[in-house]
């Protein structure tokens, strides 16, 4: 249902998939059925473009560690590439390298980005020709950022068996948050504040060094009812700065929510939000009826041992089912846990013995399942467990 005549509602639902296999108590007669051996399509060969430019990292990226910076280096007679690095806008160049090899849509060089303070860089790929002329690209206001660098999935170590969870569940994973400090999500207005008139939506939305960026989406939906719509779409990324100029006098007064989705060019995404936002154009600031969707407690970094009591809410509108699953923390690695289809208001979600498992830094997530199978997850990071001897 639409919460504002006018404004189209566009949702993609993920379903869910099963299967139930079906033993046959018959023999059946199977007629032989002749080999085919397969067109092995051949491995497609890169174009030979006489070209300079990268194409990895992209202005707005944040990057971290080792970084490839990929491209094509190419000039007519090419003699060589060199590769540059300035603080964004100064135009003070640094040398990083040079080579005589020709690159076609490969690796230039990969960037050793310890080496900078943390802040916003430009990059020059200079290609020259054998009399001395050059061809240049650039990409303007990559952000170099060890301190808080960007959340990567790591690769699992050796063999790891992941029993998998019995429901049906569709399958990307986002991580619920209002914004990571110092890096993507909401940074203005706050959860519950009071707005009206013309309000900036002040956000971070960018690419990661193994997620390029494609596009970030903004939803609105009365607080609480995860019934997005969307509301704007953009492919350009932003760094802490208005992405979106919010007229409140087109909304009712109530209670809203904010969502920000940054889709990568794989077509994984990240989900940030605002809850709570009280427009009051007209009357008095609604209050908050009821507590936000998620793990309330324990929060993420708290210490827990032995049986851990775990409350949070889930609301009932538009419920399927929600479910519960833990993982190593960082390694997405989940493991089903408990599930429900009775909405929690403020209460106990689980409570877990968790004195079998190992000490050590544990993910908790809590999976919520609406009724058209979208979901949303909410997952605190980092509980520290320690069972004591």
């Amino acid at each position: 249902m639409a919460f504002w005549p006018g404004v189209p509602q566009r949702q993609t639902a993920l379903w869910a998939q099963a299967s139930s296999p079906l033993t046959p108590t018959f023999t059946p007669t199977i007629t032989p059925t002749p080999t085919i051996t397969p067109l092995v399509s051949p491995t497609p060969t890169k174009v030979k473009r006489l070209v300079n430019e990268v194409t990895e990292p992209v202005t707005g990226d944040a990057i971290a560690g080792l970084t490839r910076i990929v491209g094509t280096a190419v000039v007519p007679a090419f003699l060589r590439y060199d590769i540059h690095i300035s603080p964004a806008g100064l135009e003070d160049w640094q040398w990083l390298v040079s080579s005589f090899e020709v690159v076609h849509d490969d690796v230039l060089y990969q960037l050793d980005t310890r080496a900078f303070p943390d802040g916003l860089y430009d990059l020059r790929v200079r290609a020259l020709d054998t009399s001395g002329n050059y061809s240049e690209a650039f990409v303007r206001g990559v952000e170099i950022r060890n301190a808080n660098p960007p959340t990567l999935t790591p690769a699992p170590s050796g063999t790891v068996v992941v029993p998998p969870s019995p429901l049906a569940t569709p399958a990307p994973t986002v991580d619920v948050s209002s914004r990571v400090p110092g890096g993507q999500g909401f940074y203005a207005p706050d959860n519950g504040a009071v707005i009206r008139g013309a309000v900036e939506i002040v956000a971070t939305a960018n690419g990661m060094p193994d997620h390029p960026y494609a596009r970030h989406e903004l939803y609105l939906s009365p607080a609480g009812q995860e019934d997005w719509q969307l509301i704007d779409s953009s492919t350009q990324q932003a760094w802490q700065e208005p992405i979106y100029l919010l007229d409140t006098t087109a909304l009712p007064d109530g209670l809203i929510d904010l969502r920000l989705r940054i889709v990568y060019r794989d077509a994984n995404y990240d989900e940030y939000f605002l809850r709570n936002l009280s427009v009051a154009n007209v009357g008095y600031p609604a209050l908050a009826v009821a507590p936000p969707a998620g793990i309330s407690r324990p929060r993420s970094g708290n210490e827990i041992a032995g049986v851990v009591e775990f409350r949070g809410t889930v609301p009932a509108a538009n419920l399927l089912r929600w479910e519960m699953a833990w993982s190593p923390s960082g390694a997405e690695q989940w493991q089903f846990l408990v599930s429900a289809e009775q909405p929690v208001d403020n209460g106990v979600l689980a409570r877990l013995d968790l004195s079998q498992l190992p000490n050590g830094l544990y993910d908790f997530r809590l999976r919520i399942v609406r009724s058209d199978s979208n979901y949303t997850d909410y997952v605190v990071r980092g509980l520290r467990l320690h069972n004591r001897d």
